[in-house]
């Protein structure tokens, strides 16, 4: 678990990086890959750390309770992602008519200030997952701390 989240950072502020610098697609992917095994050895950690802690009679109840909590991570994740990239375009453009457009799958051509303003808003989902992750970092710690008690 805190190995997960240790690579979960770094994985991120290159991500990050990679947007923000307008680095070629290949890197952008690069770093969005290595966010996802950095999640997937977050995860599955997790899960085998409290199955291991659990009881045989309550494994169904703790399977049920991570993949819940896996999923409202997922829903507030996105949530949250779509709400800041929002807020900083329409703080840039004053609209967000044109993302909502392209996010349906009109076919619109896109002005040079609205792909600069989804820019900016990617980096600024990825300073706040950025935070999100040394908050994970925190927590992953003090399990290890308290296991080791």
């Amino acid at each position: 678990v805190l190995l997960g989240s240790i690579l979960l950072i770094p994985s991120l502020a290159a991500s990050g990086f990679a947007i923000g610098f307008g680095a070629p697609l290949a890197a952008v992917f690069g770093g969005f890959f290595a966010v996802g095994i950095s999640i997937g050895i977050l995860a599955t950690a997790g899960i085998t750390l409290l199955q291991g802690s659990s009881e045989q009679a309550e494994m169904g109840r703790v399977n049920a309770a991570h993949q819940f909590i896996n999923t409202l991570s997922i829903s507030w994740g996105i949530a949250l992602g779509g709400a800041i990239l929002l807020f900083v375009v329409d703080r840039q453009l004053g609209d967000v008519e044109i993302v909502r457009n392209v996010l349906a799958g009109d076919d619109v051509s896109v002005r040079a200030a609205a792909r600069d303003a989804v820019q900016v808003g990617l980096v600024w989902v990825i300073v706040a997952a950025c935070g999100l992750g040394l908050g994970c970092v925190s927590a992953a710690w003090q399990l290890r701390q308290r296991s080791r008690v």
